[in-house]
């Protein structure tokens, strides 16, 4: 079962990716528009698409809700637009549907140009809890707003307004997802919604000494945010493994499901690391992990785990035009294609590839027991979960606590347990506007339709007073817990 990344997903911050346009262009797209008749098109388009690959679309909210937003959406295109105008009115609309891996995104090249022109972009990054926002990291030269510091007010936009604003253009399941999504995006919706500014006005409650105060504080030209990030390298880092000093427990930092091959070989070396230096007890940390590829599941449960287990009891296929290209594109290489007749004779193959489509069908799993791996880990396992614990990185937590593999500390994770997933790419025929939608269903082992992530079995909820002293109080409670147990 192979789950594509989310590309929202909130662990890639969009404002790093980077392409190469000059200001003319930009200044181009920027003035590009449609007539009203070419997005009344893409309207429909967009949602013929939806309906027609998507298992089903209005699980979450229901069509009559969505039709009426279509209207109202409509009632706005008055004359000529642009895309980014048309993505403001379309974004919330798809968002509305609430499934984290079905959405329309932003459009991305305009925001690609402006970063390339040599432009600032809002010099903090943000965290949201309990609906408010608070500084993690601070690119100014103000000391003041330093991490945990809460901000009040930008640019006379009260942070309510502005939260409620962004939450509408992101999609998930779960309101914590949401919120993590919206502090990791912050920057660059601040700029698709309420264009370009150069300085910002802030009012804001320091964590430094508590007063208020009202300033105004210059942009960061992005080049020069982006030679800040890549000081601390971690955070590009898929996964690496290091050693709780003297304390005989190891820590996997395991922050995205990709590059399967090298994770395997990374595996190897770290379990034998381990089993060299006797390590005891070892964390699995997948809060930063927004997903990918759920092979890597099996591959990390074979060296610690004998218990039979499957990563979905059921799942739900939509049979589409679009699904069956996906599906040979998997299964097919050209120089195979030849053989595609066979696939009438498989179980697997014969509903999607060759049954009716529009129709829903179903494929079950029972739990099997899988590959073991030396050198092999008896010790006890703890997993850390966050909110931003999504897709693949779900279906890892959701397998670990219902096959009861170890402990999982942490907060309840982003992603469901009975979700959509596996995404299919598409570009609306106009604006250009890409869109991603799911096209199965996944029914995890002990789902539930209550709408809720994997709920930890110790929850640990860091306050943004741990932003400020830099303290990781999840990963500190888990070894004090170990050491306890001891």
């Amino acid at each position: 079962m192979k789950r594509s990344r989310n590309s929202s997903i909130p662990v890639i911050v969009l404002g790093l990716i980077f392409f190469v346009f000059n200001n003319n262009s930009f200044s181009q797209e920027k003035s590009k528009e449609f007539t009203q008749a070419q997005l009344y098109d893409d309207i429909a388009s967009l949602f013929e698409t939806l309906e027609t690959i998507h298992p089903d679309l209005y699980f979450y909210t229901p069509k009559d809700s969505i039709d009426v937003l279509i209207e109202q959406a409509k009632a706005k295109i008055t004359g000529p637009m642009s895309a980014l105008d048309f993505w403001k009115l379309m974004g919330p609309v798809v968002a509305k549907l609430g499934d984290g891996h079905t959405g329309l995104y932003f459009p991305r090249k305009s925001y690609y140009m402006y970063l390339d022109s040599s432009n600032v972009i809002f010099p903090l990054e943000v965290v949201v809890r309990d609906n408010k926002v608070f500084v993690s990291k601070n690119y100014s030269a103000d000391s003041l707003l330093n991490p945990n510091t809460e901000i009040l007010e930008i640019n006379g936009m009260e942070m309510n307004f502005l939260l409620n604003e962004i939450r509408k253009y992101q999609w998930g399941e779960r309101q914590s997802f949401i919120d993590l999504k919206t502090g990791l995006n912050f920057n660059t919706y601040l700029w698709m919604l309420y264009g370009e500014s150069t300085n910002f006005d802030l009012r804001f409650v320091s964590s430094t000494n508590n007063q208020t105060y009202v300033k105004n504080v210059p942009g960061i030209i992005f080049d020069s945010y982006r030679r800040a990030k890549q000081k601390d390298n971690t955070e590009d880092r898929d996964f690496w493994f290091y050693q709780v000093v003297d304390q005989k427990i190891g820590v996997i930092e395991f922050n995205s499901m990709r590059r399967g091959g090298d994770f395997k070989n990374f595996l190897d070396s770290t379990f034998r690391a381990i089993q060299s230096d006797s390590i005891s007890d070892l964390i699995i940390d997948i809060r930063k992990n927004g997903g990918g590829n759920s092979s890597l599941v099996v591959s990390l449960f074979s060296y610690f785990n004998t218990k039979p287990y499957t990563q979905a009891t059921q799942m739900d296929v939509k049979i589409s035009k679009q699904a069956r290209k996906q599906f040979r594109k998997m299964i097919f290489k050209w120089y195979t294609y030849p053989l595609y007749p066979v696939t009438l004779f498989f179980n697997e193959t014969r509903p999607i590839l060759w049954g009716k489509k529009g129709k829903v069908v179903s494929f079950h799993e029972q739990p099997e027991t899988h590959k073991i791996r030396e050198p092999f880990f008896n010790g006890d396992v703890y997993l850390l979960t966050s909110p931003n614990t999504f897709s693949s990185a779900n279906i890892l937590a959701a397998v670990f606590k219902c096959y009861d593999m170890g402990t999982i500390i942490g907060e309840e994770t982003g992603g469901v347990t009975i979700a959509f997933g596996d995404l299919i790419y598409f570009s609306l025929p106009n604006t250009g506007l890409p869109g991603i939608c799911s096209y199965k269903k996944f029914y995890h082992p002990c789902g539930n339709p209550d709408n809720r992530g994997v709920i930890p079995d110790i929850e640990v909820i860091p306050n943004p007073e741990d932003l400020k002293d830099n303290r990781d109080t999840v990963l500190e409670f888990t070894i004090e817990t170990i050491l306890e147990k001891r």
